[in-house]
């Protein structure tokens, strides 16, 4: 009797409890899709032609701290102003757009009196020196009283270079990795 009573515990354990001889089977987790982050539709290069349908780019960064991802321009325009945009990565909207103050823009007008060489050029001329990697910063600045290019690069190793280009000359004067 009592090898019975156990063999027919078993049972009722093995076919789900005496119901309908349905098995419990524990749900499987639906996994959560991870959010993703889209790629830069819009490269440097695509950036300094929309800022520059508004004057002369001073300085073009990739900013990516808080999503969406924005490209952000300093923009030297023709009445002496000079406005900060920021332009979308994904669709080259701007987005966004502040005036900076007087004394930054006779600064962007002074070295611009010196550039023979231009964004595009220098960017041209940064990738060309770092073959393969992706452009994320322009900026025009004095480096000893020179007006500069620095065009900072980012290869698929993660390595990041600075390229600066004398922005009269248009001679690339030094690469440094970072």
């Amino acid at each position: 009797m009592r090898l019975t009573l156990i063999v027919l515990a078993s049972l009722a354990l093995i076919s789900g409890c005496g119901g309908g001889g349905e098995t419990m089977v524990a749900p499987t987790p639906t996994p959560t899709p991870k959010p993703t982050v889209t790629p830069s539709a819009i490269s440097l290069t695509d950036a300094a032609k929309i800022a520059g349908e508004r004057g002369k780019v001073v300085l073009l960064q990739l900013a990516g701290a808080q999503p969406p991802p924005v490209w952000l321009a300093a923009v030297y325009q023709d009445d002496g102003t000079l406005v900060d945009l920021r332009i979308s990565v994904l669709d080259g909207r701007v987005t966004g757009e502040e005036p900076e103050q007087p004394a930054d823009a006779k600064e962007a007008e002074r070295l611009l009196a010196q550039d023979r060489t231009g964004l595009l050029r220098a960017a041209d001329l940064a990738a060309k020196t770092v073959e393969g990697a992706t452009l994320t910063r322009a900026q025009l600045m004095d480096v000893g009283g020179r007006a500069v290019w620095e065009v900072e690069t980012v290869t698929p190793q993660r390595v990041i270079s600075t390229v600066v280009v004398d922005a009269a000359t248009g001679e690339p004067a030094v690469k440094g990795e970072n």
